[in-house]
C-alpha cells in the first residue's frame, strides 16, 4: 500500500494487466478515481482524473490539502468502464528518508540497481515489521477503530502511544474533544459521561506512534532495510544456523517470533518496544 506524507500531495499509480500478465490499456484515454476515507466519506475533489501515463499505467495526482492521517480506498473507473480497487495511507512521518537510506550504504545510492520506488517499498516493510514486533508504531499514523461501549468512562485502543484524538462518536453522535483525554497506554477517557453499552458503537479516529522516531530505531531500520534489499555474499546462507571457520564454529543469529535475527536491531526494538512507548 502506498504511503504519502500528510499535506504534501503526491501521486498514486495503478498498473493494469491483461490475462497474460502483461501491461495493457483498459480502453482508450483516461479514467477517473473516486477516493473515500475509512468512514467511507469522499475526500474533497473526488473523483480525480486517472491519467494514462503509458501502456497499462494510470496515475492520479492528490492535492496537498489531504492531511488527515487515515487509510483511503480508491475506486478506479477505467476508460472501458471496468473497475479496480486499491488503497493508500496518509501518514505523519516516515521512519527514514529515501536519501538517508541511500547515504547509509554507498551501494544503495545506485538508483539503477536500487530505484527509489523499491527503497520506499522496503521502508514500508521495515515500518510494518518493527511495529509488529515492538507493538507500537515508530511513525505517526492514523487509525479509525470501532469499539464496544461498556458503560464505563474508559476504553482501550489497539495501538498505544496515542498522539491525538481526531474524532469520536458514540452511537453516531460526535463528541466534544475537550471532554476526551488520551493516554500513551492506549486508554481514552471521557471526563464526563460514559461510553454507552453497545457493539462497535464507539467510533474513534486517532493518531498514534512516535514523532519523531527515536534515532536508534531509525538507524536500526536502515540496517534492516539494507539486509532486505541488498543481495550480498551471504545470501545463499540464509537457512544456515552456523558456519565453520579457521576460528571454530560460529552460530548465526536466526529470526524468530518477535525478532528480525539481527542482534543489534532486535536489541533496539526490545528497548523501544511497548514498555518503552509508555514513557516515550
Amino acid at each position: 500500500m502506498d504511503r504519502l506524507l500528510a499535506a504534501s500531495g503526491g501521486t498514486i499509480d495503478l498498473a493494469n494487466y491483461d490475462s497474460n500478465g502483461d501491461l495493457a490499456d483498459a480502453g482508450g484515454g483516461d479514467g477517473i478515481a473516486a477516493i473515500v476515507d475509512s468512514a467511507d466519506v469522499a475526500v474533497a475533489g473526488s473523483p480525480f482524473v486517472a491519467a494514462r501515463q503509458s501502456v497499462g499505467l494510470y496515475r492520479i495526482s492528490l492535492p496537498d490539502t489531504l492531511s488527515i492521517l487515515d487509510t483511503y480506498s480508491v475506486d478506479w473507473t477505467m476508460p472501458d468502464a471496468t473497475h479496480r480497487a486499491t488503497s493508500f495511507e496518509i501518514v505523519g512521518t516516515f521512519l527514514y528518508t529515501v536519501k538517508g537510506f541511500q547515504d547509509f550504504d554507498a551501494a544503495l545510492a545506485n538508483e539503477t540497481t536500487y530505484p527509489p520506488s523499491r527503497d520506499r517499498d522496503i521502508r514500508e516493510a521495515v515500518e510494518d515489521r518493527f511495529a509488529q514486533i515492538a507493538q507500537v508504531s515508530f511513525t505517526r499514523r492514523g487509525l479509525r477503530e470501532y469499539l464496544d461501549g461498556d458503560g464505563t468512562t474508559s476504553l482501550f485502543t489497539i495501538w498505544p502511544q496515542i498522539r491525538r484524538i481526531v474524532s469520536l462518536k458514540i452511537d453516531g453522535t460526535a463528541q466534544t474533544l475537550s471532554n476526551v483525554k488520551a493516554y500513551p497506554t492506549g486508554r481514552i477517557t471521557l471526563l464526563a459521561g460514559a461510553f454507552n453499552w453497545g457493539r462497535q458503537n464507539v467510533e474513534v479516529l486517532y493518531e498514534h506512534g512516535f514523532d519523531p522516531p527515536p534515532a536508534p530505531v531509525v538507524e536500526a531500520g536502515k540496517r534492516y532495510g539494507r539486509e532486505l534489499i541488498v543481495k550480498g555474499a551471504f545470501d545463499d546462507m540464509a537457512r544456515a544456523t552456523s558456519i565453520q571457520t579457521e576460528l571454530g564454529l560460529m552460530r548465526i543469529s536466526q529470526a524468530a517470533q518477535g525478532k528480525v535475527g539481527i542482534p543489534e536491531v532486535d536489541a533496539v526494538l526490545a528497548d523501544y518496544g511497548y514498555a518503552g512507548a509508555l514513557v516515550g
